[in-house]
């Protein structure tokens, strides 16, 4: 049987899957289960940074082949149970590592930070992890439902000559200065995958989902399995 470790029991309590959106100067989105978003200030922003986005959560899939980080709420007690996701143990079956954060009230009028550069250190962070896991990411409007437009796609893949690509895609066309204009329902920026174009990935998902929300805190990550797998440390 599964066990959940380092999870203190509520004994008679009801745990409510919520869906995470991203984790920004402390503040936390999710969702709940009749899709109402909610933001809440998190005790330990820099212990939950590290597990989100990563590839160690618990995941739900909104639709065949892709995922999102999912978590276990305790609304009475405004408790956050993130579960990290099933590995391996010994012939007695898998085990789960569970953590707990406190959840508190949080206005949605943020610090006066630039909340977009935040994020796009979030969006590069993220695919800089999906892509050494083997996997891409989608940023999408948050909520549960899966949609097919508004996006913004990031994938690195190997070309036929045997490189590596990194790849951005973007719909609709973002008005920003930093993507190609494109008569299509979309823009596309590829480059040979480097530190330098992996750095700034962030920057440029930002410009893109800066036209269709309001706040960077309404947006959820997708992942997929990248069909040409992880990417070497030293790609040739």
């Amino acid at each position: 049987m599964d066990e959940l470790a380092g999870v203190e029991p509520l004994v008679g309590a009801t745990l409510e899957t919520v869906l995470l959106g991203p984790l920004l100067d402390g503040r936390l989105r999710y969702w709940l289960a009749d899709g109402a978003a909610q933001l809440a200030a998190v005790d330990d922003e820099a212990r939950l940074r590290r597990l989100m986005a990563r590839g160690a959560l618990a995941r739900t899939g909104p639709e065949p082949g892709r995922f999102r980080e999912v978590a276990l709420l305790h609304s009475d007690s405004r408790t956050l149970h993130v579960v990290e996701r099933l590995r391996p143990a010994d012939q007695h079956g898998a085990t789960a590592a569970g953590t707990q954060f406190s959840l508190s009230a949080a206005d949605e009028i943020l610090p006066a930070t630039d909340l977009w550069r935040t994020a796009a250190d979030w969006w590069r962070d993220a695919f800089l992890s999906a892509t050494a896991r083997g996997e891409f990411i989608v940023i999408e409007p948050g909520g549960w439902a899966p949609g097919s437009e508004p996006f913004v796609l990031a994938i690195v893949r190997r070309a036929a000559d045997g490189t590596w690509q990194s790849y951005l895609e973007a719909a609709p066309v973002p008005p920003g200065p930093l993507w190609p204009a494109s008569t299509g329902p979309g823009s596309t920026i590829h480059a040979p995958m480097s530190a330098q174009n992996l750095g700034v990935s962030g920057l440029l998902i930002a410009d893109a989902v800066r036209g269709w929300v309001a706040t960077p805190l309404d947006t959820v990550i997708t992942f997929g399995t990248n069909p040409d797998g992880p990417v070497p440390a030293e790609p040739g």
